[in-house]
Formats: C-alpha cells, structure tokens, sequence
C-alpha cells in the first residue's frame, strides 16, 4: 500500500488519493485500486456514504458530485450487488463463483456474498454436492452475522455445525455461534457455545485456542455482571500463557486482570498486576 499520512484517518485519505487519481485516468485509478484493495472494505463504504450525504447537505456541489461520482466508480469494482443480477450457476463456473462470493466474505462485502452463497445453494442442492455444505452453511452464517441478522446467522451456523466434518470444524463454528449470541446481547448462550468450542481445545491441547476461548467467555461474564468469576478464569488465562512462554497473551491477561480487580473495587491488586504487564510488554519490545 502506498504511504499514508498518519494524520489523516485511513479512509479520509483513500478518499482524498482516489480522487486524484481519477482525472489520471482509468488505468492509472484502477491500477491504485488493487494496489489499495484490502482497505476497501464495509467500514470504508460506511465512511463514504455518509461523506457523499454529508457534502450533498453541506456542499459545494462540486464536492457533492465528486464524491458521489467516487462510490459510483467503487461500487462497480467492489460492490457489484446489482450488477450481479441472476447468477446462472454451472459445473463450469461454480468453483470460479466460490472463489468470488469468498472474496467478497474477507472484504466484508456480506450482501453480494449471500446472494452468490444462495446461488450456490440451490446449485448444490440439485447436483448433490454434499461436501461444500458445511462450508456453504458457515460462510452464510458468517455473511448475515456481519450484516447484524443474528437469526440468520444461528440458523446457517447450526447447519453448518450439524455438518462438521472435524472437530477443528466444530470448535470453529460453535466459536462464531458464541460470538453471534455475544453481539445480540444473549450472553448466557454465548458462554455456553464458547465453553463448548473450549472442551474441544482442551480435548485437542491446543493452549493458544484455550486462551482464545476463556477470553470469549470472560468478556460474557463481564456483561452478566460476573466478575469474581471473570477473575478466577482470566487467571487461568494467564497460566496458560506463562505455559507456552507467550508474552503478549500474558501480558494481555496481567492488563485484564487489573482491569477487572478494578472493577472489583480493589484498586491496589489492580495496580499491582498493570505494574507487571507494564513490565513485561517493555520486555517484549526489547
């Protein structure tokens, strides 16, 4: 990616260069684009929008129709929801479909990623295709959960999870199925699936992903109000980094720590345990 000043938020600046390279013309912008194209995700079309709403109010119009000229041009590299129109799905363009609704998937761009997803469905479903469902069922999952449809996002996940192939896959999907009931604010259900995937890790002795898990169901703990309990087990968390000799997950369960005897009302093991991730992190720096 090409140099950013830090003085200007990210999607501020991707703004102001796209919008020089364009009079370059179409080579030279869509030749910036795809050196830039990881940082055009949901986030930045958020941004941009309310850019172009705000300079349609505010003005001038020349700011106004440069913008909004802008979303148009970057909605037809990166947002072709419309564009797609009817997918015609065959055995000669499947996997080239796949590989364009995961793309869309891992730059957040969730609405055109559903309907190749659902094109992809019915596709499998009537030539049998048995082995892309779990996969199928879990992107879906991961697609509306990130356009905040929880409902939709339980109901693919737990096909998906009912699919699992490995436990690996299983740990994985129960994973997300906590995180989707943790963003709807069901953190009694979101526990459990985390406490779920947790068995798995620890059946796999797979200590990074045990940390990982007991962080998830810390951070429920917390909302239900459960911070003795968020204590014992964030202790745990720091047992099991100094295990595996990894500083930075030490360190972030020492900061935890003091932030959760903080919210405990004892503020002086509270600064005993920032003292020593404090330590420790310039440690890791040297």
């Amino acid at each position: 990616m090409s140099s950013q000043p830090d003085r200007l938020p990210q999607d501020r600046w991707l703004i102001q260069e796209a919008l020089k390279r364009i009079p370059q013309g179409n080579e030279v912008f869509m030749e910036w684009v795809k050196e830039n194209e990881s940082s055009f995700d949901q986030l930045f079309f958020n941004f941009l929008r309310k850019t172009v709403e705000f300079s349609e109010k505010k003005g001038p119009e020349s700011s106004f129709k440069a913008f909004q000229f802008l979303e148009k041009c970057l909605h037809k590299v990166f947002r072709p929801e419309e564009a797609l129109g009817i997918i015609a799905v065959s055995d000669d363009n499947y996997q080239e479909l796949w590989n364009k609704g995961s793309s869309f998937l891992h730059k957040g761009l969730c609405r055109p990623a559903i309907q190749i997803f659902q094109a992809l469905e019915t596709f499998f479903v009537a030539h049998n295709k048995q082995n892309f469902f779990e996969s199928l069922y879990s992107n879906l999952g991961i697609s509306y959960a990130q356009l905040r449809d929880a409902q939709k996002a339980v109901d693919y996940l737990e096909k998906a999870l009912s699919l699992a192939k490995t436990v690996e896959n299983q740990e994985k999907i129960l994973s997300n199925l906590g995180t989707v009931y943790h963003e709807a604010q069901k953190y009694d259900k979101a526990i459990s699936f985390h406490e779920k995937a947790l068995l798995i890790a620890e059946e796999r002795k797979d200590i990074v992903l045990q940390i990982r898990h007991w962080n998830n169901i810390i951070l429920g703990q917390i909302e239900t109000g459960a911070i003795p309990l968020a204590i014992e087990n964030q202790e745990k968390t720091l047992l099991l980094a100094q295990e595996i000799s990894d500083q930075k997950a030490e360190t972030d369960s020492l900061t935890r720590l003091g932030v959760l005897h903080t919210m405990l009302g004892d503020p002086k093991t509270a600064n005993d345990f920032c003292e020593k991730a404090l330590i420790l992190s310039q440690q890791e720096k040297n």
